[in-house]
């Protein structure tokens, strides 16, 4: 009798510490506040890489000459971020043109984030920006000496 007294107090006490412990737990982060840790990161370093997807994209014009080089913005909806990349982009030549470069921009704020083509692959991404709740564009930049030409996305 004795030992199923002390059984039935052991599991009491085990389930009121699991309670205690339970309500400890931290309250998982909103959205919002989960897409804030990802600003300034870079995508293909987190898990924002696999779900990722081009929401928009468009070639760089020098007024009617398009200069080859695309923009494009991604989205990762598990992060809630976005993020810039150019394509065909020229390595700059110090003195004659600055390259290619893509600029990721928020519009709530204008935090923006850029990266230069370095080598021949004609390609950078930048890092992330927080896109929840509020939207972002990319903005592009193909200098190839002989003409700068530009675009930009739509936001999304």
């Amino acid at each position: 009798m004795k030992s199923t007294v002390a059984r039935i107090w052991r599991s009491a006490r085990i389930a009121a510490a699991l309670a205690v412990v339970a309500g400890a737990v931290p309250i998982v982060m909103s959205t919002a506040a989960h897409a804030a840790t990802y600003d300034g990161q870079t995508a293909s370093s987190t898990s924002c890489w696999n779900d990722r997807r081009i929401v928009a994209s468009t070639y760089l014009y020098a007024g009617s000459y398009n200069s080859g080089a695309i923009i494009d913005l991604y989205y990762s909806p598990s992060c809630r971020t976005t993020w810039a990349r150019i394509e065909h982009g020229t390595i700059a030549a110090p003195g004659d043109n600055v390259g290619g470069i893509a600029q990721i921009i928020r519009n709530s704020d204008g935090r923006t984030y850029t990266c230069h083509v370095t080598s021949s692959s004609g390609t950078c991404y930048t890092a992330m920006v927080n896109d929840a709740n509020v939207t972002s564009y990319a903005y592009g930049i193909e200098d190839g000496g002989a003409f700068y030409a530009t675009g930009r996305t739509s936001n999304y």
